[in-house]
């Protein structure tokens, strides 16, 4: 069983457009880098890309840049987003100089180097309800959202950034052969609740950040999937798997002002979820 899995898992983790994906979000974390230097109004800290393609546990057809920045201690929220208009247009401007960075987005897009050139220096704003402290530009190829950036005090963006450094902790503790066995598998594991349509909330089942965590709970096993598949298949409610939790800390919850229980990775399941989620797992466990 483990031997389908593997191979299947590769499959999905070889594709070069993954690789193409990565280095594209390395790239576009430079840029992010050498545009926050000139401002002070930021917390220096975080200044990368975040979001599955950071984490290397995005689909080949789903990749996303996704952007978090917060304000340095002492700025308001009037200087702050001041200049993150500011930002978004220079980095949008040196991305649309960069050939290189064009030309791999246009092969990922499926489009022309000179239209995501277009894409990029026409950022388009995302309104928030009143009361929220946030602010999103975005920089998009038609419908699709290529490149997201979002500042502002929200507890969930700061919540997000916080399970990109522990995630990062979590993958740092793998060696390199285990990192990719978990990594493969995560992507294994998007396909095939998408392709059931069990992905987000929508879904009715976890998104990105819940199934990377689904999967890395059982690091340590030789075949994490097939552990993670067996439990699903053998529990009887999500109550059976509630010990799994966001690498966020109880103490880093509160003070985001955020319930612990949060943490909780099974709260994303809705009921129709869990029972797609659990016919997953029979009809993947009985492959031949």
């Amino acid at each position: 069983m483990a031997g389908y899995l593997d191979e299947a898992a590769d499959f999905v983790y070889s594709d070069p457009r993954r690789a193409l994906a990565r280095e594209l979000s390395n790239k576009l974390s430079e840029h992010v880098a050498a545009v926050l230097s000139r401002y002070s109004e930021f917390d220096q800290r975080y200044r990368a890309v975040s979001g599955s393609t950071a984490r290397d546990t995005h689909l080949p057809d789903d990749f996303d840049f996704d952007i978090g920045l917060l304000p340095r201690h002492g700025t308001d929220d009037v200087q702050f987003f001041s200049a993150l208009g500011r930002v978004v247009s220079e980095l949008a401007g040196a991305l649309a100089c960069d050939v290189g960075f064009c030309q791999g987005l246009a092969f990922l897009c499926a489009t022309w180097p000179t239209d995501v050139r277009d894409a990029l220096r026409t950022p388009q704003q995302k309104l928030w309800p009143d009361g929220v402290s946030l602010m999103t530009y975005k920089l998009k190829h038609g419908d699709r959202s290529i490149i997201e950036i979002t500042g502002g005090r929200d507890a969930w963006l700061r919540f997000g950034l916080l399970y990109q450094s522990g995630w990062a902790a979590q993958a740092r503790r793998l060696a390199p052969e285990g990192l990719k066995a978990v990594v493969s598998h995560i992507c294994l594991l998007k396909r095939l609740a998408k392709t059931r349509g069990v992905y987000g909330g929508d879904g009715g089942g976890p998104a990105s950040r819940g199934v990377e965590q689904l999967v890395m709970h059982y690091r340590a096993r030789q075949a994490p999937l097939v552990t993670l598949l067996q439990r699903i298949a053998n529990s009887p409610g999500r109550d059976g798997l509630c010990g799994m939790l966001y690498p966020v800390t109880n103490r880093q919850m509160v003070g985001l002002g955020l319930k612990p229980e949060s943490r909780q990775i099974m709260r994303a399941f809705k009921p129709d979820g869990w029972e797609k989620y659990k016919k997953i797992a029979t009809d993947v466990l009985n492959w031949r």
